[in-house]
């Protein structure tokens, strides 16, 4: 579980007597669940999944956003004989 945020003061002046001061902030929050191991003695598996959500909100700076992404993944590794080890794996990922 990964937390990341982000706030930033800024403050804009420009010729009038008046400065705008705003606090635009983004937040990402990152959780991922695996599991790895061996099916026999010659397959191993690792197979787990991602779930990160984001939000923002910097309408000064002209973006704002509320997303959600989620992906999930699966690798096997084969060894039929010592020197040689075959690999294939798959990803899915889905964007908010």
């Amino acid at each position: 579980l990964t937390y990341n945020g982000h706030k930033q003061y800024v403050t804009e002046q420009d010729r009038s007597p008046a400065a705008r001061t705003y606090e635009p902030f983004s937040n990402g929050l990152l959780a991922e669940l695996s599991v790895n191991g061996a099916v026999t003695d010659q397959i191993n598996l690792v197979a787990g999944g991602t779930q990160e959500w984001y939000n923002s909100d910097m309408r000064e700076l002209g973006t704002q956003y509320d997303t959600r992404r989620t992906a999930g993944y699966a690798q096997l590794d084969y060894r039929p004989w010592e020197p040689l080890k075959l690999i294939a794996g798959v990803q899915v990922n889905q964007i908010d």
